[in-house]
């Protein structure tokens, strides 16, 4: 009962439509933080094979889960420095913007961005359950404001101007809080599959070639 008081009893018009009654719609660079990336020098060996992610659409295109905690390549602290959004917090919100349009991703770790994202830095009032959740429901007004003569892309410029359902203050913090327990469990979940399958990949040459043996006990008969 306490969770349904908090959406309103009526309606009332908008450039999108009806919407519930004491919800805004704003342009969605006046709600959310968005920023772009970039690529460091290839050429200079001082940026690169560092300590720190820089995602690529890439390192999305297999992505088994909603987070993603590796990438293929890192930075230098120095490479990091020539990418205007510097290294964005672990629980950003990333999504490609060309080759394709509309990769998802939460980055489970801090990382880097290259120009082939719209990146929204971790927000104070949205979760970033609920800026991923709505880039999935509005992805084909994403995608209608794209241009590019060689592929499809959106650039920021274009993206800002989307209009944005703003709910209210409440329903938000009551969402962030529900949401951020589970993004937690989701992160613990994503790194325990990881683990799994790198012992796998690690321990299963080994088992076969017979380098490894398991002890008659632990076989089943």
């Amino acid at each position: 009962d306490e969770t349904a008081a908090l959406f309103p009893d009526s309606f009332e018009e908008s450039e999108l439509g009806i919407i519930p009654k004491g919800w805004s719609v704003k342009p969605i660079h006046e709600e959310l933080e968005i920023c772009g990336g970039g690529t460091p020098s290839t050429k200079n060996p001082e940026f690169w094979d560092g300590d720190y992610a820089w995602t690529t659409p890439k390192d999305l295109a297999n992505l088994k889960s909603l987070l993603n905690i590796e990438t293929e390549r890192k930075l230098t602290k120095a490479g990091v420095s020539k990418i205007s959004s510097k290294l964005l917090d672990k629980f950003s919100v990333l999504m490609s913007s060309r080759a394709p349009i509309g990769y998802i991703a939460i980055s489970g770790v801090p990382t880097s961005i290259n120009q082939g994202f719209i990146g929204f830095p971790k927000q104070e009032r949205y979760s970033p359950l609920f800026i991923s959740n709505w880039l999935v429901f509005n992805m084909h007004e994403i995608k209608s404001r794209s241009g590019g003569a060689t592929f499809a892309e959106i650039n920021r410029t274009s993206f800002r101007t989307i209009p944005f359902l703003r709910p209210s203050d409440q329903l938000l913090t009551l969402f962030s809080n529900c949401a951020s327990s589970i993004l937690e469990q989701l992160l613990t979940l994503t790194e325990s599959t990881a683990t799994l399958i790198s012992l796998r990949e690690n321990l299963l040459p080994k088992l076969i070639s017979g380098e490894l043996q398991i002890p008659k006990e632990l076989l089943v008969s």
